[in-house]
């Protein structure tokens, strides 16, 4: 059974996979956006050893979206809340779909990692 918080429609539409991937090394948490993602886990190379990251959240394209990556599947990087919730408003993301998001990050991180 799929445990993962959506917010998207039963419909087989293109989808939007969020991934976590933890502070590490000096670096910042980072939330990973695929656009018209395929899978429910993605290879992200790193420089020591590349790590399989696993969706922890899935809602639908918006049409803002559907139309700036234009049918190909597009990576967005994001070490802080605020730049993510920028580009979410630029394209139309529903104000429940970040709320969703939000809370599902909260349950995924430690606070001292958390996307801020």
């Amino acid at each position: 059974m799929n445990d993962m918080p959506t917010h998207h429609s039963k419909l087989m539409l293109p989808c939007v996979r969020y991934f976590y991937l933890p502070a590490s090394n000096g670096r910042h948490a980072e939330i990973i956006v695929v656009l018209y993602s395929g899978s429910t886990r993605v290879q992200v190379p790193m420089r020591e050893e590349d790590v399989t990251l696993r969706a922890f959240f899935e809602r639908t394209l918006t049409p803002e979206e559907a139309q700036a990556c234009k049918g190909d599947q597009t990576w967005k990087v994001f070490d802080s809340w605020e730049e993510l919730q920028q580009d979410h408003n630029e394209h139309g993301v529903a104000h429940e779909a970040l709320e969703a998001l939000q809370d599902g990050l909260a349950r995924l991180s430690p606070i001292e990692e958390a996307v801020v």
